[in-house]
């Protein structure tokens, strides 16, 4: 059996995302878009993982204590492109993005305005970024899985293109 390390990335296998469809492609797109956007560090986003207990796919971030809002808005990006937005308060220990974003909240003490704050500002990240956002989803649904690198090029290009 072959390991990887944590850091080190793996590319998809042959056909591993065939079960991944556009919904997935973009879930996972809004993760890593707004993430980059919110001046994280993508290590790796993926929708190759059909035997997740949870979903096919995942963005991995860079931690940064010092950007939790940027956190908190990456994790909830995917849930408000699709699946309906989390609902306040998050429910800590329910796993998933739902999970990460209960233990954000609490670590920054967020109430319920805030949080709605934070729903309206990736609403408008979102709408302001169609292109990186397809560019992002559309090499997720040809290669299953990108490295960090590339997805931070291809949100650099679509803000940079007309």
């Amino acid at each position: 059996m072959t390991t990887t390390a944590v850091d080190e990335f793996e590319p998809a296998h042959a056909g591993s995302w065939t079960r991944a469809d556009r919904r997935e492609a973009n879930h996972e797109a809004a993760h890593a878009v707004v993430a980059v956007l919110c001046g994280l560090t993508v290590c790796e986003c993926r929708i190759d993982r059909p035997d997740s207990p949870w979903c096919c796919g995942f963005t991995r971030v860079e931690p940064d204590v010092d950007n939790l809002r940027g956190h908190l808005l990456s994790t909830i990006a995917g849930n408000i492109l699709y699946g309906g937005p989390i609902g306040w308060p998050p429910r800590l220990g329910v796993g998933g993005d739902e999970g990460v974003a209960a233990i954000i909240v609490e670590r920054v003490a967020m109430d319920g305005a805030a949080w709605q704050q934070a729903h309206d500002e990736v609403i408008n990240l979102l709408k302001a970024n169609k292109a990186a956002m397809r560019a992002v989803s559309a090499a997720l649904l040809e290669r299953g899985a990108l490295r960090g690198a590339e997805v931070h090029r291809l949100v650099a290009e679509a803000a940079t293109s007309p």
